[in-house]
């Protein structure tokens, strides 16, 4: 019996008798009907909603705030934005896990469980770890190897992500891309504070107390984005005062914060599983679209301060007598999307 499909009906009233016919093109056409109202009506539903939102925030602007954030989102190509810096944070991330990997097996016992120790003491977890530990045992133990390549390798990836995240930000922000050699700098400084984080306090509370993980997201989350806010300030921009970079430091800290948790709870998991079924394959389209993921959240911390600081920016404007429609330095502005 052929499987029923979308034009079943017509098929069956072509091979029936007439009155079957005249039957089951009505029953069509009644279909088509209640299927044309049901669609008329949450369309009518879904303009209204959508006055109703456009009014509210006409009223206060700061409700609008989402939709302005979608509109430069597609219009700065967010997607695309968040697709180069995740090559970058995978040419910077690989040689981190080395580098880190290699200093810890020097201390280690030399067996792969003290090198998965090491890995793992690092905030290293999951697959990735597994794949390290394998390296440096194919190795023969060569840690001094990974040092010294990680090292290289970290250094220059730094060096591209710096300057990614200089051009996406310029990018975002509509400015020249203004090369400042302090973002390598802080780069390395939150790479640090980053590792030490997670490898010394935040790693370990979640074993401490109960309900411990939720603490440990909190926690972590905050210091990322106390982390992440200075290198944010070198970076260009059109930022009055540094509290327009808050929002996105704190969305990108906590979102790091979440996704760390999940790799640490879930991930490992369900990525051992997928290693069995597809083998690096699965593993590295895991690991690609985990960076993608990131990327997005960089990107989108960018159209977040870009749109906030717009905001208070026009806030002012409309607080100043006779200001005009123009931007603070006297340019025409090009923004007024409140």
């Amino acid at each position: 019996m052929p499987a029923a499909g979308p034009h079943q009906p017509e098929r069956r009233a072509a091979e029936a008798p007439p009155a079957e016919k005249v039957t089951l093109r009505r029953r069509a056409t009644a279909a088509k009907a209640k299927y044309e109202g049901t669609k008329a009506k949450y369309q009518e539903r879904y303009h209204d909603y959508e006055s109703r939102y456009q009014e509210l925030a006409a009223r206060r602007p700061v409700l609008g705030l989402p939709l302005v954030f979608l509109e430069r989102y597609v219009s700065r190509q967010g997607i695309l934005l968040a697709s180069a810096l995740a090559f970058r944070l995978f040419m910077w991330l690989v040689p981190l896990a080395l580098l880190l990997a290699g200093i810890l097996a020097a201390f280690a016992t030399g067996d792969d469980r003290g090198v998965r120790d090491a890995a793992a003491a690092a905030g290293i977890t999951g697959a990735l770890r597994e794949q390290i530990v394998q390296t440096l045992h194919e190795g023969h133990g060569s840690w001094w190897i990974a040092v010294f390549f990680g090292a290289v390798l970290f250094w220059w990836g730094s060096r591209t992500l710096a300057r990614s995240l200089t051009l996406v930000n310029a990018h975002v922000w509509a400015v020249p891309a203004k090369r400042n050699k302090q973002v390598l700098t802080f780069v390395l400084i939150f790479t640090a504070g980053w590792v030490t984080i997670v490898a010394f306090s935040v790693f370990h509370l979640d074993e401490l107390i109960p309900a411990g993980v939720v603490l440990a997201t909190l926690v972590e989350g905050a210091a990322i984005a106390a982390l992440w806010l200075p290198l944010c300030m070198r970076l260009p921009d059109k930022r009055n005062d540094w509290l327009d970079l808050v929002p996105g430091c704190l969305f990108f800290g906590y979102a790091m914060s979440i996704l760390h948790t999940v790799s640490r709870v879930y991930i490992p998991l369900r990525l051992e599983r997928s290693t069995r079924l597809y083998g690096s394959l699965g593993l590295a389209t895991v690991i690609l679209a985990w960076l993608l993921i990131i990327g997005q959240v960089i990107a989108s911390g960018a159209l977040m301060n870009s749109v906030w600081s717009d905001y208070r920016r026009q806030r002012r404007r409309v607080d100043m007598p006779g200001s005009g429609a123009q931007d603070l330095d006297g340019r025409p502005d090009d923004r007024a999307e409140w």
